[in-house]
């Protein structure tokens, strides 16, 4: 093999320098094949792969790099923020920690400490790390962000949007920091102001809204009569199953629509009547007049907690393939009422550990008389039945879930819905089923603070946490309101 010419650095910097990434990783690798202890090719292929978002292949070079000399402070702070976006948050925390020591006066490795902090769901030490972070630098807008983050966990709501407005003063075009202020403006009920900070969610380098490669313009709620609207779903399942309900109106302006939502959805949006084409993420998407993701829509209409639409149900359900209100063990029970219990979220969510509520814990609701229970609960852990040997309780109907249409179905078909906010929240509400949510005590911004029901949803009712992390006592206020 050839060795490289002398100035094979120069022309590999100046590849990546003008963008011409691939040539310029072959050239740091051809430099490294040759002396694998070449430091500015290491570093440079290692942010190069970084930016690219291949973070595995990063990790190693930036280790490499620090091996040959341990004093880069950047490529410590670097490699940190690399651990954490693959979940490596002990290694995260060690090298923001060192990164720290190492440089005195730099507050960002004190911000990535605050931000795996309330990762982990520890807000305390996270609003710590923020004042720590800004005591080094009071103009880091990051830091105020995080300290706004961490103080809306804490309840401390008027301190939070302090924080936001100080982060976006120092940087106005903060989108993160305008988002989350949009998120607490709803949460406090100020639905109009709140949903325009809310937009900014898709902004900012590394960020594309979803519909942006579809090659059609955003649409601005302008007349589109007779044209396609390609709606496309994006965040979780709750936020599409809410936002559903203001098809109709699309259809009253004259367009027609068009839903890109995940698999899991298809067939339950496909029987819509209002929907003319479904295509999943990864399909060719149709032809169409302009693009819109679908959190945008209670915006572009404006909503307020006095328009919200079909807020008594706007979904149908088919039939389930089998009764669910036949005799147990062939004893008829008179009056019986069926519930469907649901005690965990997605697992990938970021509120998923205060959100969700030990299966061990609704045991205190099943001694109810006249009542019998069903699990509606999809995923790892629908096998916390087993696992808590609640199964001769609590009948299982994951098995025969394949996808939110059966889900709907089953839902359909009780009594009442017990669950925690997920998913199967807001389908029992879009198919106005009674329902009762148990909140966290800073729960998600559609629920508010202190109202009992959602302006969202009519047919439910919702139980909140006294004090972070006190799941007994809303179970105990649930167990009081069945039947004795």
């Amino acid at each position: 093999m050839t060795e490289p010419p002398s100035n094979s650095f120069k022309i590999a910097a100046a590849d990546h320098q003008a963008g011409h990434l691939e040539a310029a990783a072959a050239g740091y690798a051809r430099i490294l094949q040759f002396n694998p202890e070449h430091l500015e090719a290491i570093t440079n292929l290692a942010v190069l792969l970084r930016d690219r978002g291949q973070i595995t292949d990063a990790i190693p070079l930036f280790e490499r790099a620090l091996a040959l000399r341990p004093g880069m402070t950047e490529a410590r702070y670097v490699l940190a923020l690399c651990f954490m976006q693959v979940g490596e948050k002990e290694q995260a925390r060690l090298h923001f920690t060192a990164a720290a020591k190492a440089s005195p006066s730099d507050s960002r490795p004190i911000v990535g400490l605050a931000a795996l902090a309330l990762n982990e769901g520890d807000a305390d030490i996270a609003l710590g790390h923020a004042d720590a972070a800004l005591a080094r630098n009071l103009d880091d807008a990051d830091a105020w962000n995080l300290k706004g983050a961490a103080c809306k966990e804490l309840a401390r709501f008027a301190e939070a949007r302090n924080a936001y407005d100080k982060a976006l003063d120092r940087q106005p075009d903060h989108a993160e920091a305008r988002y989350n202020r949009g998120a607490l403006k709803l949460l406090l009920g100020d639905m109009p102001k709140g949903w325009d900070d809310y937009a900014c969610r898709w902004q900012g380098d590394d960020r594309q809204s979803p519909g942006a490669d579809l090659g059609v313009p955003l649409w601005d709620g302008g007349p589109l009569a007779g044209g396609q609207l390609l709606v496309v779903a994006e965040q979780g399942f709750g936020d599409t199953l809410q936002c559903l309900r203001y098809l109709p109106l699309l259809r009253e302006r004259g367009m027609e629509v068009a839903i890109c939502c995940r698999p899991e959805l298809r067939r339950l949006v496909a029987a819509i009547p209002e929907v003319a084409r479904v295509w999943c993420p990864g399909e060719p998407g149709p032809n169409g007049d302009a693009y819109l993701p679908m959190m945008e829509l209670p915006r572009i209409f404006q909503t307020s907690e006095t328009n919200i639409p079909a807020a008594d149900g706007y979904l149908r359900a088919g039939p389930v393939d089998r009764p669910v209100d036949g005799p147990v063990d062939g004893i008829s029970v008179p009056d019986q009422r069926n519930i469907g219990l649901v005690w965990a979220g997605s697992p990938t969510h970021e509120n998923d550990a205060r959100r969700s509520v030990p299966l061990g814990a609704l045991r205190a609701l099943l001694d109810a008389p006249n009542c019998r229970f069903f699990s509606l609960q999809v995923g790892a852990r629908s096998a916390d039945l087993d696992a808590q040997n609640m199964a001769q309780d609590i009948e299982d109907l994951a098995p025969e879930i394949k996808d939110f249409a059966d889900t709907a179905a089953f839902i359909s078909a009780m009594d009442l819905i017990i669950s925690v906010d997920t998913a199967a929240v807001h389908l029992a509400g879009a198919l106005g089923t009674p329902t009762w949510v148990m909140l966290s005590f800073v729960p998600d911004w559609r629920w508010q603070l202190t109202r009992t029901d959602s302006p969202w949803y009519g047919c439910l009712r919702l139980f909140r946490q006294s004090e972070p992390g006190n799941w007994r006592g809303v179970i105990n206020d649930i167990r009081r309101a069945l039947p004795h």
